[in-house]
């Protein structure tokens, strides 16, 4: 898959950076005036920012999990991810009824919020992992 191969060698906070800047740009398409072309532009700008994160989110919840309970991290992210697909559409249409935008800017700010959330949990576990991998801390005596 090319969006794979492009992005194999990319650090994996800097991945979740760039789908957030994607998917906060397809948000803002969606308050463009309400058109064939727009609405084009943010389902394909939503669809490249899940291709960027959605394989990637699963390995981060892994990564962070203590070895000995990344089976309970995984069950509670699918968990998560569950009630999201149950609870969003009927938060998403209580939005709309209220203001037809309150559901694209709601998605917006939580989109930018997680991502910020979520670069800089990666970031501190990327550095983590770099200063356990330096040779000053090799202790074999090699």
């Amino acid at each position: 898959m090319p969006i794979t191969h492009a992005t194999e060698r990319m650090r994996a906070s800097l991945i979740v950076l760039w789908s957030g800047a994607v998917q906060a740009v397809a948000f803002a398409c969606l308050f463009l005036p309400p058109t064939l072309p727009s609405l084009v532009a943010a389902v394909t700008l939503l669809a490249l920012a899940h291709m960027l994160s959605g394989p990637l989110v699963q390995t981060i919840v892994t990564e962070l999990a203590p070895r000995t309970a990344q089976a309970t991290y995984q069950a509670a992210f699918g968990v998560v991810n569950d009630l999201k697909d149950a609870a969003g559409p009927a938060i998403g249409t209580w939005l709309f009824a209220l203001a037809a935008t309150l559901p694209w800017g709601a998605g917006a700010l939580l989109s930018v919020a997680a991502s910020l959330g979520l670069v800089a949990v990666t970031r501190r576990h990327e550095q983590t992992v770099e200063v356990s991998a330096s040779p000053a801390n090799d202790r074999s005596g090699h």
